[in-house]
């Protein structure tokens, strides 16, 4: 079974911000793209991405680099806390693959998504 058909897409809605370069859309990270849609609407708010392929600070052939990490701002959220551990447990049941940090490497705390594949 592929992550495809254990997680149909069904809602996505992601504010995009302004220079962010989305290099690849695959479904890895289509899926983090809903797990943070569902856990920010939960709080009223819309995921925003701050991140993806374009940054100077991203390694050329890096995660980033290969579309298989995005970075999502934590700061609008009312309870950053609970909605990273909320991703991370969604994420996690659907896929061991991926991992979510909450960390402020770059411009401010967020979370880095990424997919590393299961083995």
């Amino acid at each position: 079974m592929t992550l495809a058909t254990r997680f149909p897409i069904r809602n996505l809605k992601v504010e995009v911000l302004k220079g962010v370069v989305i290099k690849e859309v695959n479904w890895p990270m289509m899926i983090a793209c809903e797990a943070m849609f569902l856990v920010c609407w939960r709080q009223g708010v819309l995921p925003v991405m701050t991140g993806a392929s374009q940054s100077e600070a991203y390694v050329p052939g890096g995660i980033h680099d290969r579309a298989l990490a995005w970075d999502f701002r934590s700061k609008h959220l009312a309870r950053p806390k609970s909605a990273f551990l909320e991703v991370s447990k969604i994420l996690s049941g659907i896929d061991k693959g991926f991992r979510v940090l909450y960390h402020d490497v770059g411009l401010g705390l967020h979370f880095h998504v990424e997919y590393k594949g299961t083995t």
